[in-house]
């Protein structure tokens, strides 16, 4: 069954096999502020499951990649895909609102309007290669061990702007703009 967040919505399956997506363009966020938000509906708990990844294929670098790794979000960063910022826990067979925003050098995880894990704070100037971010699965490794199962809504790249710098009330409606 399709599930959606909201009325007269559709959301993106993502099953582990052939279901992710790579946007047509992505901005360069290099040292801007951003956001990077969407709705997640985990329909089936993997020990590690990429909810999106900048990195290409087998390179490592200041690239952003977010992966559950049971259940707990984790964003990794760096040359040796170093573990920035660790907290909080997906929702299974619920949706929850997925937040990660820079503004001027601190970088933060919400979930639910929740600030989750540490403040990380980096002057990192993060890459943007062609072809990037895989939306439901990870880049880097392209097998579907590593998948994010469920559905994914209104996905969302922010350059320029953190909409999100401390808790709030997730959104009532579907994201524009």
């Amino acid at each position: 069954t399709a599930q959606a967040k909201f009325a007269n919505t559709k959301s993106v399956i993502v099953t582990g096999t052939s279901d992710y997506f790579i946007p047509t363009y992505s901005p360069v966020i290099g040292t801007n502020d951003y956001t990077i938000e969407c709705w997640l509906y985990e329909t089936n708990r993997q020990n590690f499951s990429y909810l999106f990844d900048y990195r290409p294929p087998n390179t490592h670098g200041d690239y952003l990649s977010l992966r559950l790794e049971q259940a707990q979000y984790n964003l990794y960063v760096g040359s040796s895909h170093t573990n920035r910022i660790v907290g909080g826990s997906s929702t299974w067979n619920g949706w929850a609102h997925f937040a990660l925003t820079r503004s001027g050098n601190n970088t933060k995880m919400f979930s639910n309007g929740n600030q989750i894990g540490n403040t990380w704070y980096a002057t990192t100037n993060l890459l943007v290669p062609d072809n990037t971010p895989a939306i439901g699965r990870t880049n880097y490794n392209t097998t579907s061990t590593y998948a994010f199962r469920g559905y994914i809504q209104d996905f969302r790249i922010t350059v320029g702007k953190a909409r999100y710098t401390s808790n709030f009330t997730p959104p009532t409606e579907p994201l524009k703009g």
